[in-house]
């Protein structure tokens, strides 16, 4: 777990660097957050013990809202003459963040052609259709030779029973 926070506190580092020298205008822990996210997308995998305080924090992450929440009581009477306004602007902005949730999500998404039009699926379709013919004609020549073989069978045990009737006549 130790291990888990040491990466934290890198990226978190590398990030307050970035913004230090690069990026003034963009907290250092979002940087930080941002360059790890990229890096795990990279690795395609997270370690056990980041994922073990990631975890940890996502429990606990109520607890991080209560700095916030005791900031907005102590502001609670300039809120009380802006309430329209920061009503407003609260309803605006998750509209907003929904409406670019979904844009983001649909540009990001990898979306595969409808199977029924596309080119394999009409080869695949000809080959079965095909394969269905040859079974059908298969099935068609075996019933044939199946009624010949019969046949020729039925004709054999009459010659035969023939052969013996007029063996039998000849003995009288």
């Amino acid at each position: 777990m130790v291990d888990g926070l040491v990466q934290i506190f890198l990226w978190q580092g590398v990030g307050e660097l970035v913004s230090k020298f690069l990026l003034p205008t963009i907290p250092g822990p979002v940087i930080g957050l941002i360059l790890l996210v990229i890096f795990l997308s990279i690795k395609g995998e997270v370690n056990p013990s980041l994922g073990k305080v990631a975890d940890t924090f996502r429990q606990h992450l109520a607890l991080l809202f209560v700095p916030a929440s005791v900031g907005v009581i102590l502001f609670l009477p300039e809120l009380k003459t802006h309430a329209f306004a920061v009503g407003t602007a609260l309803t605006v902005s998750v509209i907003l963040a929904i409406a670019v949730t979904a844009l983001v999500l649909k540009l990001f998404s990898f979306k595969e052609p409808a199977y029924e039009n596309s080119k394999a699926y009409r080869h695949e379709m000809k080959l079965l259709d095909e394969d269905r013919r040859q079974q059908a004609q298969n099935k068609k020549q075996a019933k044939h030779t199946k009624a010949m073989c019969q046949r020729s069978g039925d004709n054999a045990r009459e010659g035969s029973l023939s052969q013996d009737h007029a063996g039998d006549d000849n003995d009288e």
